[in-house]
């Protein structure tokens, strides 16, 4: 099989890139800047399908799979730069969705669980929708496009994604950070997610692609949990003393709303793939093995935790 991966450089899809490359398919990665190694550039805001990828490798044999990983995922951005988040994660996708369907080129696109309210968790593809912030709602409007006018896609909703090594900034990577400089770990009081794992992820989608899925599937592991019971698995898995403090939603100052639940069910997937996800258990355990004797992890910014 052949893959494009529209951020390639990324969080996800530098995962997704190492999966497919292991496996032995033929891989397109692109990033939104120059000169990253091994990968093509493609900036979203400026160019179309056609302007970065070698049109052999779209005509010729099988057409790719294009897999749609490049986000603004910062949600309060979202909602103060409304153009610019539209721009990256509507318009500029639905344009070179069209552009990849042309090409005959099956489409899977990454979308959220805060397409839902939040009032309660373990969400079904089936639950109605109703985003509450600007981010969710610019990912329902691609999954709107794609419904409508391609059925044949895949779109794949997830929750908290968390990495197993110390390469990527994420939730664990914050709160060994957090832990070395002896800061409390601050969660948001009452929130619930389903931990999986970027390796799932990354599985995950390989997998439906061999497959042929196509629809909207819920990639999430199998666990529900508040963020504070994962710190706390977090600190005793790790042997930490670090504190770990709850506080309502209203006492961290975001601008746009949050889901306040937003765990997935994931059964309807790992019925179709016959595939495990990963425990938050078994997560944080691969994580400190990988972490050995590191108690630095490089510094790639903040997140909100």
């Amino acid at each position: 099989m052949k893959f494009l991966i529209v951020g390639a450089s990324g969080f996800i899809g530098s995962h997704l890139l190492d999966e497919l490359r292991r496996s032995g398919h033929e891989v397109i990665g692109t990033a939104s800047r120059p000169g990253v190694h091994g990968l093509l550039k493609l900036d979203l805001l400026n160019d179309r399908l056609i302007d970065a990828v070698p049109m052999q490798f779209l005509e010729s044999g099988e057409p790719p799979v294009v897999v749609l990983t490049a986000v603004q995922g910062n949600m309060d951005r979202c909602l103060t730069d409304p153009e610019t988040s539209h721009l990256i994660n509507v318009a500029k996708p639905i344009a070179l969705i069209r552009d990849a369907i042309g090409f005959g080129c099956p489409v899977f696109f990454l979308s959220t669980g805060h397409v839902f309210d939040g009032a309660f968790g373990n969400r079904g593809e089936g639950d109605p929708t109703n985003p509450v912030n600007q981010y969710a709602r610019q990912k329902f409007e691609v999954e709107q496009f794609l419904q409508n006018e391609c059925p044949s896609a895949f779109i794949a909703r997830m929750d908290k994604v968390i990495g197993e090594t110390t390469q990527h900034h994420h939730l664990l990577t914050e709160w060994i950070r957090l832990a070395r400089d002896q800061k409390p770990i601050v969660c948001v009081e009452g929130m619930e997610i389903s931990p999986t794992s970027v390796n799932d992820i990354a599985r995950g989608l390989h997998r439906a692609a061999e497959l042929g899925l196509k629809g909207t599937y819920h990639l999430a592991g199998p666990d529900r949990m508040t963020r504070a019971e994962l710190a706390h698995g977090f600190c005793a898995k790790g042997n930490l003393s670090t504190q770990v403090i709850e506080k309502p939603l209203s006492a961290f100052g975001f601008l746009d709303r949050r889901a306040l639940k937003s765990s997935l069910n994931g059964n309807k997937f790992c019925d179709a793939t016959g595939m495990g996800f990963s425990t938050a258990g078994d997560i944080l355990e691969r994580f400190f093995k990988n972490l050995g004797g590191h108690a630095s992890p490089p510094d790639h910014g903040s997140i909100h935790i």
